[in-house]
């Protein structure tokens, strides 16, 4: 449901005021009934006679209608009232839906990126968690310039990088591992195939630490200090 504004000395508003104790009780129940029902500041006479219980207070509810319609901050209708400048302080009915269908495609794209995340982990621990015969260890080079896959590393980027990958990957995992150094050299060369392309743009736009740039790899999405880092001139 939409929130409702209302400024903190709405009560002491001269007008309503004016208006005495009923409309003053009556008015933030108008706003409130029509924000619920995104009616843009329409409500049915009915329900205006609906929101207070003006038989067991022993009232007409005409003496809380009326005073709001003399000082203007209701206008008669067809079958109703309208809320005076409700959407100059109010959002319209189409900016509410707008808003609900943005956090809904916003949601979706997150449990995206959770599920996208979810499955690459589960990758590693399906190819190298508690492995009978794990490969044999080789030494992975800090900077080659390339990989045995072919995939040529980014020009500039930080010793090591790949290796510090894994090696974040390895703490993050909650599952046994039969043999971390051959763990450790398949998720670099993972991490390689798989991150090289948004490493390689990494470098070449943001002055990078070794730490930040395992940071944002490993994140689902560039986190929001990265906008703050100072760019690289392009050539």
């Amino acid at each position: 449901m939409p929130w409702v504004k209302f400024s903190d000395d709405w009560y002491d508003d001269e007008e309503l005021v004016e208006a005495g104790p009923l409309a003053l009780m009556l008015w933030p129940l108008l706003i409130s009934w029509s924000a619920r029902n995104l009616t843009d500041g329409r409500v049915p006479a009915g329900q205006v006679r609906r929101l207070v219980d003006w038989h067991s207070l022993g009232l007409d509810p005409e003496q809380g209608i009326a005073p709001l319609v003399a000082n203007g901050r209701l206008q008669e209708i067809a079958g109703g009232y309208q809320i005076t400048n409700y959407l100059k302080y109010q959002p319209s009915k189409e900016r509410v839906i707008a808003d609900r269908e943005a956090a809904k495609e916003r949601a979706a794209k997150s449990r995206e990126r959770a599920a996208k995340s979810r499955e690459r982990a589960a990758h590693v621990r399906e190819n190298f968690a508690g492995s009978a015969s794990p490969p044999v260890p080789v030494p992975v080079p800090d900077n080659p310039s390339s990989s045995s896959s072919g995939q040529v590393n980014p020009p500039g980027e930080p010793p090591g990088l790949w290796t510090k990958v894994a090696e974040k990957q390895l703490a993050a995992t909650t599952s046994k591992v039969a043999n971390a150094a051959a763990w450790k050299r398949k998720a670099a060369e993972n991490a390689r195939s798989e991150m090289g392309e948004r490493a390689a743009s990494l470098v070449a736009h943001y002055d990078l630490t070794l730490s930040q740039l395992v940071d944002v790899l490993l994140s689902p999405t560039n986190p929001p200090w990265l906008s703050g880092l100072r760019k690289k001139e392009s050539a």
